[in-house]
């Protein structure tokens, strides 16, 4: 209890009003993820695999490029299900 008094005072609100404001960032996230788990599952592979196709292939902007020697993880099952089938 101690130490929500303390972040309380250094925020310059009470603990009530501590708590209920990470409450509400709490929920907010919930809710956020719940949405992007639905959304994930409406979407279509080749709606996606449409849109990448209509990007254009040039090199990435200023400031935007990988950093010198940097090397690609290992694929994770998952795509290496994908890829061979299993």
């Amino acid at each position: 209890m101690r130490g929500l008094r303390e972040c309380a005072a250094k925020e310059g609100v009470t603990v009530e009003q501590l708590l209920a404001s990470a409450a509400a960032e709490k929920l907010s996230a919930m809710i956020t993820v719940a949405e992007l788990r639905q959304r994930a599952r409406r979407a279509k592979r080749k709606d996606f695999e449409a849109f990448l196709a209509a990007s254009p292939d040039v090199p990435p902007m200023s400031g935007d490029e990988l950093p010198k020697g940097y090397k690609k993880p290992a694929p994770t099952v998952r795509e290496k299900r994908a890829k061979y089938g299993k």
